[in-house]
């Protein structure tokens, strides 16, 4: 539907001009389930700028949105915290691991890491310190084939 487009849009813009994070921004929308503004006191680092009007203004459209459709936000929540990972494995977090395990035969980041891959829906306290994207100069990070 052309509003669904629009609405996405909205999001994907607003995005890019906070500089979001897309991992964090779907997990804390699916574990928010509309109610992104209250959730402000458990948001990872970085995403602040939700409360701006600009995402204030989005978050009362696609909260319209949902209940157009005759869902709960609870229906909402539950089939987006199904397809929105709060854990990935990010590059930064693999080198550095790796970098620790090949230089200094220091395996406790890497395995910490692998540990917490496998259920990566699961907010836990085994996974809260590899959610957050790398700062500064991961804007410009390359990956090749086979990494």
């Amino acid at each position: 539907m052309p509003e669904d487009e629009n609405l996405i849009q909205e999001l994907l813009n607003w995005m890019h001009s906070a500089k979001q994070d897309f991992t964090q921004t779907f997990s804390m929308l699916s574990r928010a389930a509309g109610n992104v503004v209250e959730y402000v006191p458990l948001l990872p680092q970085g995403l602040s700028d939700i409360q701006s009007g600009d995402f204030r203004s989005w978050n009362d459209k696609w909260r319209q949105r949902i209940s157009a459709e005759n869902r709960s936000l609870e229906d909402a929540k539950e089939l987006m915290i199904k397809t929105n990972p709060v854990i990935i494995p990010r590059n930064h977090l693999v080198e550095r691991y790796l970098s620790q395990a090949v230089m200094d035969a220091n395996y406790q980041g890497f395995e910490s890491y692998l540990n917490a891959l496998p259920r990566p829906f699961e907010e836990t306290l085994e996974n809260l310190p590899f959610r957050n994207p790398e700062s500064g100069h991961a804007h410009s990070y390359q990956t090749f084939c086979g990494t």
